[in-house]
């Protein structure tokens, strides 16, 4: 009886450590382990990738940007924290920890953006200067979009063609970027959602904006700070926060002979 209850106690010993030692998420983290169990366990409005084959690429993109971590991670921008909550998941919030956003708990998003920016859009491509300047334009940027949305003027849609930048950023760095290249939102889009955030009273409501924007020329450069363009005025409407009384009058329908005039 005793070598009986001493075989017990070993054997739920055993398992008691097995159970601790391996999270949810399961073993080192590793891009197909990760896809395998997130499109298992997150599917229909939860899902986070179309496919597994979509998440495999997704992932391999964005290695170098998220931290690879521990599986053990719960927390931060990292692969294991994805896979843990990934392990964790049923239809549920850890879907969203699980995916391409970190859901704001493998990394808050614009740690995710920045991450993804300074990471996979450099040289020519570059779209920040250094970390901080990225940290501030990303949060002029609405959080309220789908995940992997190639379009929509949304955090969302930013990371989606960030994480595809690693294979073209040609192409899909300039998506990635605060004004959103007209992709991830409509040139009026992004700068109406500007006014609105930053320069609330030259507007009297979105139709408003949208029929002044709808005036402005489309041919200007990104971060160009002169120019009757929409991009000269979405340039000074994203930097208004901190000097709104010049940024708002140079980003308005009227602006200055200086400015946007």
């Amino acid at each position: 009886m005793v070598a009986r209850t001493t075989a017990l106690t070993t054997a739920f010993t055993a398992t008691l450590a097995l159970s601790v030692a391996c999270p949810p998420g399961g073993g080192e983290p590793d891009c197909a382990a990760y896809c395998a169990t997130v499109t298992a366990n997150c599917t229909g409005g939860a899902a986070q990738y179309e496919n597994e084959a979509d998440c495999i690429e997704f992932c391999q993109a964005n290695h170098l940007t998220w931290a690879t971590g521990t599986g053990a991670d719960q927390a931060g921008n990292t692969l294991g924290c994805r896979q843990y909550h990934a392990g964790a998941a049923n239809n549920d919030e850890h879907c969203l920890h699980a995916g391409p956003t970190g859901g704001s708990v493998c990394g808050a998003y614009c740690d995710v953006y920045c991450d993804a920016a300074m990471g996979n859009c450099t040289g020519g491509n570059a779209l920040y200067g250094d970390r901080n300047a990225c940290l501030a334009s990303c949060g002029q940027i609405p959080s309220i979009g789908d995940v992997n949305s190639p379009s929509g003027d949304s955090i969302q849609c930013r990371l989606y063609h960030l994480g595809a930048a690693k294979g073209d950023p040609a192409v899909h760095c300039p998506h990635g970027g605060y004004t959103g290249a007209n992709q991830c939102g409509t040139w009026c889009q992004v700068y109406c959602d500007l006014m609105d955030r930053n320069c609330p009273n030259q507007f009297t409501g979105p139709a408003n904006c949208d029929t002044a924007c709808g005036a402005f020329g489309t041919n200007g450069n990104i971060d160009d700070a002169t120019g009757d363009t929409v991009q000269c005025r979405i340039f000074h409407a994203s930097v208004a926060t901190g000097d709104a009384d010049v940024h708002c009058t140079h980003a308005s329908v009227d602006s200055t002979a200086d400015s946007c005039q």
